[in-house]
């Protein structure tokens, strides 16, 4: 029997039969029977309905997974508000993913098998009806056919580094998916590349059926797949599980045998349009909570050396948002039952739905919101990433003394680097300075491979560390360099000092860089800088006034306008006195007997801003600016560079189009 009145729900872990009791504006199946005693099986067509399909879901959404599994929009609405309850074999409609790093798909092998339908005009079959049953208040509707067979699914799950891999391992993974020859005697090509990129990738799998042993890789998926029609013969007398109810009105059944109901039922049916809103509101929530758990995700790695004030914070809103998110579910629930019923007008919904965005904390809105007000902790996460955790950073400090007495400390040269999210906004430009000079540091030690060397390096962050230091009377006051020796403070600002005083460990620097030039020549040269420029430091112009003094008949602008950003790492406008050294290194003709490090820093200053190589352009680029600065613009012959840089790549066996050269090839 099928009609303009019939409808059909699906049966998502819900057991019924023909004859039960179902509220349609509940969607429950209430759990009596229509029928006083058992049905004859005359009363019941059973006809064979083989179907064999499939379909990959990708959960992003709940939206989009029941669109793909065919849920009727009523049905979406009663599970999105959390009046079916997805447990067990069908929880994969419900496994939405809750960050961006996730892949999860989805196979759902699609069985069905058999239709049962009640022969509702064959005679005799109103003596089985109950009269209690017709004016069940609790009910609406009533079982009138049952579509068997079952619903199988596997699913693949991986967490990855960013998002742009979730995009490529799924789609690659669906091609193969795709290509699962689940029937006949076809074989899956193990030897398929694609497959094998799968390999380790967590498969979990969940539906109608049992499973004594849960596949390992996409091949054992497929041999259990294949053992589906197997497995459906022994449920039901071969029928499998309920996959859907045919229901019919009631009302309809009153009316076809004569029986004058007591009681009346409301049913309304909530417009297309709220259902569609309704939708959007569960999708956006799912997009709020892939936000603020990618945040999450992002600060797990540091909780050690994050402020525990911050991270109090979090765990606060995570609870709220939890709370929210139920509440609302709730109240929407509540109010699609009354309207269902008729207690309530669709415009209640409308003027929810209308407030949601501004008002519900779990909208993406306000979470996004949130997230950017905690902008500070990632750009902190952004900060400490630059350091070794082991070797830097400090899970606890009792007192700046303490930390400098412990004995691994005492004899060696200590550099301290104080940071605050505070400092940091009030004077962003020294905490970029301050920041440079302290990696430099480690950079320096790092590269001189010296292992007698006896410095240490550590991040104090008076964030994390505000209780422990707040009455220290060695506690900073601005982001700064301590520099410490046998557990005491030499100075408190290292990187204003090494701008207006020149240390043993630049000197030896510059000379290294400049061989031709004597210690005193250095530091008369930085007296005399010193002099010209107080702070210790150039900006661009004072850059090109310096190098004209050494370059009267070249222009000095072309090269700094090409050589200035490479060297003001931070991009703060300026460079120190040794960062100036450098730059003379470059050109200096005294360099000569020392030209493995002078292309070693000329190498430097072409691939600083790729990191890939120094390609043809690059080179011919570098060469125009030093002989523009050198000789002028007028010496500068474009054709002869670009035969010399051909020459070097030719000699490197290098492609001038599309090659580069590293830093050996170029040295070489």
């Amino acid at each position: 029997m099928a009609s303009n009145d019939e409808v059909e729900r699906q049966a998502i872990c819900r057991q019924g039969f023909i004859g039960s009791l179902y509220d349609i504006r509940t969607d429950k199946l209430e759990g009596t029977n229509l029928f006083k005693k058992k049905l004859p099986e005359e009363f019941i067509n059973v006809r064979d309905n083989p179907h064999t399909d499939y379909e990959l879901l990708f959960h992003n959404s709940q939206k989009e997974t029941f669109n793909k599994m065919n849920i009727e929009a009523s049905l979406k609405l009663s599970l999105l508000g959390g009046m079916i309850n997805i447990t067990g074999s069908a929880k994969y409609l419900k496994q939405t993913k809750e960050d961006s790093r996730t892949i999860r798909v989805t196979y759902v092998y699609k069985v069905k098998t058999k239709t049962e339908r009640l022969l509702i005009s064959m005679g005799g079959l109103s003596e089985y009806f109950s009269e209690d049953g017709l004016e069940n208040p609790n009910a609406t509707h009533m079982v009138t056919g049952i579509m068997w067979g079952a619903n199988v699914a596997a699913t693949f799950e991986q967490v990855v580094d960013n998002h742009d891999q979730v995009e490529t391992v799924e789609g690659s993974l669906s091609v193969v998916l795709k290509a699962l020859p689940i029937s006949g005697n076809a074989k899956l090509d193990l030897e398929n590349k694609e497959n094998s990129k799968h390999e380790n990738l967590k498969i979990s799998f969940s539906g109608d059926l049992l499973i004594d042993e849960c596949p390992q890789n996409i091949a054992e998926v497929l041999s259990v797949f294949k053992k589906v029609p197997s497995l459906i013969k022994s449920l039901n007398d071969g029928k499998g599980q309920q996959l859907v109810f045919f229901l019919y009105p009631l009302k309809r059944i009153a009316q076809i045998f004569k029986h004058e109901l007591q009681i009346t039922r409301m049913i309304n049916e909530v417009s297309q349009l709220v259902v569609m809103r309704i939708e959007n509101i569960f999708e956006d929530i799912s997009k709020g909570k892939r936000k603020f758990n990618d945040f999450l995700n992002e600060i797990k790695p540091w909780e050690d050396y994050i402020s525990r004030d911050w991270q109090n914070e979090i765990r606060e809103k995570q609870v709220e948002l939890i709370a929210v998110e139920l509440k609302t579910q709730r109240e929407l629930s509540t109010l699609l039952k009354n309207i269902r019923s008729g207690q309530e007008e669709e415009s209640v919904m409308e003027r929810l739905l209308d407030n949601f965005d501004r008002e519900n904390p779990c909208s993406s809105r306000s979470i996004e919101k949130f997230l950017k007000d905690k902008r500070n902790i990632i750009l902190k996460i952004g900060t400490l990433k630059g350091f070794d955790r082991e070797k830097h950073l400090l899970k606890e400090i009792f007192s700046l003394t303490d930390k400098l007495l412990e004995p691994e400390l005492y004899e060696k040269d200590v550099y301290l680097l104080h940071i605050s999210d505070k400092w940091q906004t009030k004077d962003k430009l020294n905490w970029l300075k301050q920041l440079r000079c302290f990696k430099h540091l480690i950079s320096c030690e790092t590269e001189s491979n010296d292992t007698t060397s006896n410095s240490a390096f550590i991040v104090i962050d008076y964030d994390l560390h505000h209780s422990d230091l707040e009455n220290d009377e060695h506690r900073a006051e601005k982001c700064c360099i301590y520099y410490a020796k046998r557990g005491a403070i030499k100075c408190r600002d290292y990187y204003e000092d090494s701008l207006k005083k020149l240390s043993r460990n630049q000197i030896s620097s510059i000379l290294k860089e400049n061989s031709s030039l004597s210690q005193n020549e250095i530091v008369n040269w930085h007296k005399a800088f010193m002099n010209e420029h107080p702070t210790g430091e150039l900006t661009e112009d004072d850059f090109v006034s310096e190098l004209t003094k050494f370059n009267e008949n070249g222009n000095a602008r072309n090269y700094a306008d090409y050589i200035f950003p490479a060297i003001d790492k931070d991009r703060s406008g300026t460079i120190s006195f040794c960062e100036f050294m450098s730059t003379v290194a470059l050109t200096s003709k005294g360099n000569a007997d020392n030209a493995e490090k002078r292309l070693g820093l000329i190498f430097h200053i072409i691939d600083s801003s790729s990191k890939s190589g120094a390609d043809f352009q690059e080179l011919v680029k570098f060469i125009e600016a030093v002989t523009t600065l050198v000789k002028g613009e007028d010496a500068v012959n474009t054709s002869d560079i670009k035969g010399i840089v051909k020459q070097m790549f030719q000699i490197c066996k290098k492609d001038a189009d599309d090659g580069s050269l590293s830093k050996e090839e170029f040295i070489n």
